[in-house]
């Protein structure tokens, strides 16, 4: 009798550890990732799913293995992607890991509750005075009727920063308050506008030019003394200014241009100029040409003007011969010349 209760425990012994096997991998052991199946997935297909995820299963050109700690990543962002769809009350239901010892694979099934999708009911404004709120509802991209998607709110917030920063209002805020009504799942999505001041360029001063003239810098630039400050045209002139190839370096930045008014802002352009004159010297041989050279000289940027020209010389025992050459970047001139 006693032989017979040891043998059972002995067997139940191994059955647990069987269990604990099906599911735990040894330490340092592959297991490779045979399938990823989805349960209760009705709003994502399973490719779709498994996209989000690391934890894919092996292809026929690359293998993939089980690592626990990926797995509940992967269920983490399957539930992101999910709540940033609409499916506010999305849920991992429940998942499985089983283990086939004998071929190190395992089979991962993944039971899904997707719940009901939250609608935009209403979208409103709140604190914003300077702009009306038509006109800032062209800005937003979120829209009533639609499923509350993180993607178009974040979207309309920061279009409508943009709208504000690029009007002058550089310090102005934009939270969104959700409110969504538990027995429908509809949600009131409400903007709230802290704008600040507007600003104003007061002066604009260019720091660090060594070889441009002034005036090449400034017929590059879209802003203007006394407009309302507007970051896009900041940016733009700043990449304006790189494109001309004049310059290593281009920081564009405002800083304050008085105590008693502090709206307006002195634009600075901080610049540092690339040396103009170069000189290149190569050379070769061929079967036909034999011994060949070239010697070229130019200059990019001709007494800070921007203007460009070089001469280059050609010879080989076939061929003797120079070119030259002229640029004129503004050549219909309506930039601003000293």
């Amino acid at each position: 009798m006693k032989k017979i209760k040891r043998s059972y425990i002995w067997l139940t012994l191994l059955f647990l550890a069987g269990t604990v096997q099906t599911i735990v991998a040894k330490p340092g052991e592959q297991v490779e990732i045979k399938s990823v199946q989805f349960k209760g997935n009705s709003a994502f297909s399973g490719d779709q799913l498994r996209g989000i995820m690391i934890s894919k299963p092996s292809s026929l050109f690359k293998k993939r293995y089980y690592h626990a700690e990926v797995l509940h990543n992967d269920l983490d962002n399957i539930a992101l992607s999910y709540k940033q769809q609409g499916y506010l009350e999305s849920k991992i239901a429940d998942y499985q890991v089983e283990k086939d010892t004998a071929k190190k694979a395992v089979y991962i099934t993944i039971d899904i509750d997707e719940g009901i999708r939250t609608f935009v009911e209403s979208v409103s404004l709140s604190g914003n005075e300077f702009f009306s709120g038509k006109a800032l509802g062209k800005v937003i991209t979120l829209r009533e009727g639609e499923p509350l998607l993180q993607k178009k709110i974040d979207e309309s917030t920061t279009r409508v920063l943009n709208y504000y920063s690029n009007n002058g209002f550089l310090d102005a805020q934009v939270q969104t308050d959700i409110k969504v009504l538990a027995d429908s799942q509809m949600a009131f999505v409400n903007f709230v506008i802290r704008e600040g001041p507007q600003y104003r360029i007061d002066d604009i001063q260019l720091n660090g030019l060594t070889i441009t003239k002034p005036h090449v810098v400034t017929r590059e630039l879209t802003f203007k003394k006394g407009e309302v400050v507007d970051y896009s045209k900041l940016l733009n002139s700043q990449r304006l200014l790189y494109l001309t190839g004049l310059f290593q370096s281009v920081y564009i930045s405002l800083r304050p241009a008085s105590e008693q008014d502090s709206t307006l802002k002195i634009v600075l352009v901080d610049l540092k100029d690339k040396i103009p004159a170069q000189f290149n010297i190569s050379g070769g041989y061929g079967s036909v040409e034999k011994f060949r050279i070239k010697t070229e000289v130019y200059n990019d940027n001709i007494s800070g003007s921007a203007r460009k020209a070089g001469i280059a010389l050609k010879y080989s025992s076939l061929y003797l011969g120079a070119e030259a050459s002229f640029t004129e970047p503004w050549t219909f001139q309506h930039g601003p010349e000293p």
